[in-house]
C-alpha cells in the first residue's frame, strides 16, 4: 500500500517522459517511512508493460504478477554464507554484491530494463560497496539500481556520489489516519496511532496489522513509571525478550519520547524540554549500539533506566 509520497512518483514520471531517468537512485529517510515500499512500487511501474511511472502499475501483466526475471531484491540477512553465530546484525556481503553484477550483466528476456533493489544499504560491507561501485561506475545498458538507506552517513561517499538521492519525507497524519481507517481501524484509534507514528506510515500500519500494541504500551508505561525501581524492573523484563522485541521497543521508545517532547514544548519549563531532548538523544544512541554490536542487554537495561531517570 502506497500512502503519500506522490511527489516522488511525479518526479520520476517527469524524468521518464523527458528521457532523463538515471541508472541509480538512493532513497533516504527515517525507518518505517515507506522507502522500500516506494522503491518496490517504482520497480513495478518501470517493469510494467503499461510503462507509465505516473500511474499505478496495471497489476495484470506478468511483471506486475511477479512472473518476471527482470527484478532482483537483496537485503541484509539474505547471504547464505553470512556468519550468524554472533549477535551482530546481518550485513550485505560480497556474495550478494556479485549476484547484482551477474544479474545486471544479463539481458532482459522481455526487452525491458533490469531492476535491482538494495534494501538496508547502510549494511553494505566495504568489499560489497566496492563491488557495487564498479557496477555504478559502468552500469550495463538498461540497468536500474534502487537503494534504500535510513542511515546514509554509513554509506561510502563514493557510492552515494554515483546515486541520485531521493528524500522520502514523513507522511501527513491525515493520510495515515485514512489508511488506518481503510484497514479497519476506528477513527479515534487511527487518530491516536497516526499521531504517535510521527509521519512513519509503515510503523502505524505495522502496529495496526499485528494487533500488537505491546511495544507502544511498554514504551509509555516505562516513561510514566513512578519510581526508578519500577522503571528498572520493566526494562529488565523487556530486555530479557527476543532481539526483535527489544528493537521494536527501542524504536517505539524514541517515538514516545519525541511525542512527549512535542507535547511539552508549549507552556512547559525550558529545562523539561531540554531534559527530554537529551534523553531522546541518549536513547537513540543506545538503540544504534544495540543494532550494531553485541552490547550486553542487562547493561543496556541498567543504562536506559538511568538515562530515563
Amino acid at each position: 500500500m502506497i500512502v503519500g509520497h506522490e511527489t516522488v512518483f511525479k518526479w520520476f514520471s517527469h524524468s521518464h517522459r523527458h528521457n532523463r531517468l538515471g541508472h541509480g537512485y538512493l532513497f533516504v529517510g527515517p525507518q518505517h517511512i515507506g522507502k522500500a515500499t516506494v522503491a518496490r512500487e517504482l520497480a513495478r511501474r518501470v517493469l510494467c508493460q503499461k510503462g507509465d511511472l505516473g500511474r499505478d502499475s496495471c497489476k495484470q501483466c506478468p511483471s506486475c504478477l511477479g512472473a518476471t526475471d527482470d527484478l532482483l531484491e537483496i537485503s541484509a540477512g539474505l547471504d547464505a554464507h553470512a556468519d550468524t553465530s554472533t549477535k551482530k546484525l546481518p550485513e550485505i556481503g560480497i556474495a550478494l554484491a556479485r549476484s547484482v553484477r551477474r544479474f545486471l550483466a544479463l539481458s532482459s528476456l522481455s526487452g525491458s530494463q533490469r531492476v535491482v533493489i538494495v534494501d538496508d544499504g547502510e549494511r553494505l560491507t566495504n568489499e560489497a560497496a566496492n563491488m557495487l561501485l564498479k557496477t555504478l561506475e559502468e552500469p550495463p545498458r538498461g540497468a536500474l539500481i534502487l537503494m534504500v538507506c535510513h542511515e546514509p552517513a554509513k554509506l561510502p561517499e563514493t557510492v552515494q556520489s554515483r546515486l541520485t538521492t531521493i528524500p522520502v519525507n514523513p507522511v501527513p497524519s491525515k493520510l495515515i489516519e485514512a489508511a488506518l481507517v481503510q484497514e479497519g481501524a476506528g477513527v479515534r484509534e487511527a487518530r491516536e496511532l497516526s499521531g504517535l507514528a510521527a509521519g512513519r506510515v509503515g510503523l502505524a500500519l505495522k502496529w495496526w496489522r499485528s494487533r500488537n500494541l505491546d511495544p507502544l504500551r511498554a514504551a509509555f508505561e516505562t516513561l510514566n513509571a513512578p519510581t526508578f525501581v519500577k522503571r528498572h524492573r520493566r526494562l529488565a523484563a523487556i530486555f530479557e525478550g527476543r532481539p526483535e522485541e527489544i528493537r521494536a521497543f527501542m524504536d517505539t521508545l524514541v517515538i514516545a519520547l519525541r511525542t512527549t517532547l512535542l507535547e511539552s514544548i508549549e507552556g512547559a519549563p525550558a529545562n523539561l524540554s531540554l531534559r527530554l531532548a537529551s534523553q531522546m538523544g541518549a536513547v537513540d544512541t543506545l538503540r544504534e549500539r544495540l543494532r550494531d554490536s553485541a552490547l550486553n542487554t542487562k547493561l543496556a537495561a541498567d543504562t536506559l533506566a538511568l538515562v530515563l531517570s
